[in-house]
Order: C-alpha cells, then sequence, then structure tokens
C-alpha cells in the first residue's frame, strides 16, 4: 500500500490534480472517493473526465447514480450515497463497472467497503478551510501502480505532495 498526502487550494487545482490521475488511468482501474458533502469528489471526477479527453459537461450522478462518458476509454462514474444496500449496488451493476474495460469512479465508497475491489486508488478529500481541501490518496494492489504514474505526473508539473 502507498500513500501520497496534497493539498489543494482551489477548485481548478483540484481538477489538475484529477486531470493527471484521469491521463495516468488505464482501463480496468477503479478510483474509490470519500469526503464529506461539497467536499471536491465531483471536481476531482471532473478533472479525471478531462484527463481522458472527455469533453461533456460532468456532473455528480447523485440521482441517476451512474454516468457513463467515453474519452480515451470508457468512463463509470458513479454516486451510491442514495444507495441502502449492497443490493442495491449490485443491481445497478457495480460489479460489472468495477472490473470492466474503463475507469470507474465511486463516490461516496465510504458506504459499501464489502464491495470494493482488490486493486483501487482511494483518494479521501477533507476540508480544512473554506477552500483548501486536503488529500489522500492511497494505492492498494494494483493502485500503487496507478499512484506511481500519478506522482510522476505531480512531479513534472511541480505539485508538491508528501509520500508516505
Amino acid at each position: 500500500m502507498k500513500q501520497l498526502k496534497l493539498t489543494s487550494d482551489n477548485p481548478v487545482h483540484t481538477k489538475r490534480i484529477g486531470e493527471m490521475i484521469g491521463r495516468s488511468a488505464e482501463p480496468g482501474d477503479v478510483v474509490l472517493f470519500t469526503g464529506d458533502l461539497g467536499a471536491g469528489k465531483t471536481t476531482m471526477s471532473q478533472g479525471i473526465a478531462a484527463g481522458l479527453g472527455i469533453m461533456n459537461d460532468v456532473t455528480s450522478p447523485t440521482f441517476t447514480l451512474m454516468q457513463i462518458y467515453q474519452g480515451t476509454m470508457p468512463l463509470y462514474h458513479l454516486d451510491v450515497y442514495r444507495l441502502n444496500s449492497e443490493e442495491e449496488a449490485l443491481d445497478i451493476g457495480l460489479e460489472d463497472v468495477l472490473y470492466g474495460d474503463g475507469l470507474c469512479l465511486m463516490e461516496w465508497a465510504e458506504q459499501f467497503p464489502n464491495l470494493w475491489p482488490d486493486d483501487y486508488l482511494l483518494v479521501r478529500i477533507e476540508r480544512s478551510e473554506e477552500t483548501i481541501r486536503d488529500m489522500e490518496l492511497t494505492g492498494v494492489g494494483a493502485g500503487e501502480v496507478l499512484l506511481d504514474r500519478v506522482s510522476k505526473l505531480l512531479e513534472s508539473a511541480g505539485i508538491a505532495y508528501e509520500s508516505a
């Protein structure tokens, strides 16, 4: 398990970090988001989509539960906040996209930790001030490889982070 810690001081910076995740992703990668309402999960998802070359307006799929976008690979963007059980999550096809041919992003992943795959990048975002976001990116299994690629892009862009 590898971990990076970084801070964003505005939504543009959060999107830029997300874009680096998108540019680093490969088919089958999974990014799980945790954080309070308004922490920046969807903002980072927008950046990830941009990193995949997706020009569509990416919004939170809170009411639709899942949005599918096509870029350099399929992007499956889920928001499981409104689901009440693991069964409901499975009914919307969660397993298909967690083990699919694209990049899967799941907001509010802490709702269903028993459904997490063995390999993922966990992104925890917390508000420390009105505009400041503290981020912790943890690579588990193959998610470590994704995190290594992200860290190289962060370094080349001059974005400071702390390895843990």
